[in-house]
């Protein structure tokens, strides 16, 4: 029943859309790709798909699937070497590691609270149907058809106003952190996506690449504020 039978999509990052059809019957990979996609034609953006894994589900039957705790690590590991191969290139100093950690990290929880905000009241007013409505069927019971209309239509809602959330924090972190760069780093950040999509059309501009690398550097991936504080700390150490 679309966002409202699933709690963890308020944690979408990910600020991600959902293209037309059901996206919670074709798995949380699925729905990432084809949300990155719909916020990319909303700013006319080259698509390309996120690399890294999706977040680790807190249902017993998914965390049983999940390899052991130090190949996570190192997967985990892994993955920031790969994010990091399109930040260093930028040669961020420490002011502006900073400068962006806290900029993404404001707008992670603005986006939560706000996506909270969306979804919280409907299902609070649904709460008692809800819960009567799931003690039935767990007994056998089928499932009303008034109920499943009524869900329908919250879901609809909600996700009218998820997707504008979506794009409104996105345009909001283009803005922010481009602020925080050189022209320079700006260029390089549009270069690297430019190289990576090679296949992509020759009009798209650089501000069209550096919507994408927000996309793919700062919003896709679950990371990006505890890595940018670790590389700040680390650039700060003597070498050894």
């Amino acid at each position: 029943m679309g966002a409202f039978s699933r709690p963890r999509r308020l944690r979408a990052i990910d600020m991600k859309k959902r293209a037309d059809g059901h996206p919670a019957a074709r798995g949380r990979r699925a729905a990432a790709l084809l949300c990155a996609a719909l916020i990319c034609a909303a700013l006319a953006l080259p698509v390309r798909a996120p690399g890294q894994q999706p977040p680790a589900s807190a249902s017993p039957a998914d965390a049983g699937a999940q390899p052991p705790a130090d190949v996570m690590a190192l997967l985990q590991a892994v993955a920031d070497i790969d994010i990091l191969r399109l930040i260093n290139p930028l040669k961020l100093a420490a002011s502006q590691l900073d400068k962006l950690a806290a900029t993404i990290e404001a707008a992670q929880k603005t986006y939560v609270d706000k996506l909270a905000g969306a979804a919280g009241p409907p299902l609070r007013k649904m709460a008692d149907e809800i819960k009567a409505t799931r003690k039935k069927v767990v007994a056998g019971e089928p499932i009303p058809a008034d109920f499943d209309a009524r869900m329908k239509a919250a879901d609809a809602a909600y996700t009218k106003d998820r997707d504008q959330i979506n794009l409104d924090n996105f345009k909001n972190l283009i803005a922010k952190t481009h602020a925080v760069l050189s022209d320079a780093q700006f260029q390089t950040a549009a270069d690297l996506m430019k190289k990576q999509n090679p296949d992509k059309s020759s009009d798209t501009t650089t501000d069209q690449w550096y919507n994408l690398y927000v996309l793919r550097v700062f919003v896709s991936y679950p990371r990006i504020v505890p890595l940018l504080k670790e590389m700040k700390t680390a650039r700060a150490q003597p070498a050894q």
